[in-house]
């Protein structure tokens, strides 16, 4: 007799997504990064940089920080710019 047992599958949380997404592009995850990442994901509209450091500050982010990180992930093309340079979205969402 063979039992079937219906297990769920979960999907991988945003984080784990964001450090994949980091790892493939050749970037270390590290936690600011992948909050960076993950704050962009969540937004619906391309933000700012003073935004951003708003949305991750719970995490103990300071502002140096998200825009080291905002240059890092535009260079390795996971970030997008606007025309003008003042607002930042996912190039690719996480989910």
């Amino acid at each position: 007799m063979i039992l079937r047992t219906s297990v769920p599958i979960s999907t991988p949380s945003l984080r784990t997504l964001a450090t994949t997404r980091l790892n493939d592009a050749g970037l270390r995850a590290t936690p600011a990064r992948i909050e960076v990442l993950v704050a962009l994901d969540a937004a619906a509209a391309p933000i700012t940089s003073p935004d951003l450091c708003d949305r991750v500050e719970v995490f103990g982010l300071e502002s140096i920080h998200v825009r080291r990180c905002l240059t890092d992930l535009v260079k390795a093309g996971l970030v997008t710019t606007s025309p003008d340079g003042r607002a930042f979205g996912a190039s690719h969402p996480l989910r």
